[in-house]
């Protein structure tokens, strides 16, 4: 895409249970998958890092 333009995307997650048997994402907040992608020869070409948030409903 040309610079200076922007695109969206959707990110499906899938809950599982971990090594230490506690299922992932089961807790309010913010969580982070990463912190950002990198240019390869862009100084300081770093894109945003992507989070989950969880929100969690009466009862929850």
């Amino acid at each position: 895409m040309p610079a200076g333009e922007s695109e969206h995307i959707n990110v499906t997650i899938f809950t599982r249970v971990n090594n230490g048997n506690q299922q992932e994402f089961t807790s309010c907040g913010t969580y982070s998958l990463n912190d950002g992608a990198t240019i390869d020869g862009y100084p300081g070409g770093r894109s945003n890092g992507i989070e989950v948030s969880v929100a969690c409903s009466d009862g929850d």
